[in-house]
């Protein structure tokens, strides 16, 4: 028996079927690094990091913050971890993501299709910088292959 996709959901197919889809799925790409909150894209890497170079002050206890503030970061900390790590990752998947989708649906013009490659790509730079500029040597994953992105 086969299984409809959920009525409220796009598949992957149609994501990249045409040139608007494709622009939504670019677009959503940009929203992920501009959340509402101090996130990897969205000012953390300025925040948290200038608090530990002491190139901003602390001016309230602050639990997140605090760490950074006093340059002593813990292996375990969770900052470290969600903000730097795996919001890059899932970042760097989604890029991924839009990257395979238009390279294996011809549903977008050739410029427009290029352009688009080339914003996923330079999103998944970004992401890489950071993580080798902060961890050094990092995985390089290219594939939105579930059993490589498992243990990211």
């Amino acid at each position: 028996m086969l299984v409809e996709p959920p009525v409220h959901e796009i598949t992957t197919d149609a994501v990249f079927s045409d040139a608007q889809s494709a622009s939504s799925a670019i677009a959503g790409l940009y929203s992920q690094l501009m959340v509402s909150n101090l996130s990897f894209g969205n000012g953390a890497m300025t925040a948290y990091l200038g608090l530990y170079a002491d190139e901003l002050w602390l001016p309230a206890a602050s639990t997140p913050l605090s760490p950074f503030a006093a340059s002593s970061l813990a292996t375990t900390n969770s900052v470290v971890r969600t903000q730097f790590w795996q919001k890059a990752y899932e970042l760097i998947y989604h890029a991924n993501a839009c990257l395979e989708g238009l390279e294996a649906r011809p549903g977008v013009a050739e410029p427009l299709q290029l352009q688009y490659m080339a914003e996923a790509r330079l999103v998944r730079a970004f992401c890489y910088w950071y993580l080798t500029q902060l961890f050094g040597d990092v995985p390089l994953v290219l594939t939105t292959d579930y059993r490589i992105n498992a243990v990211m």
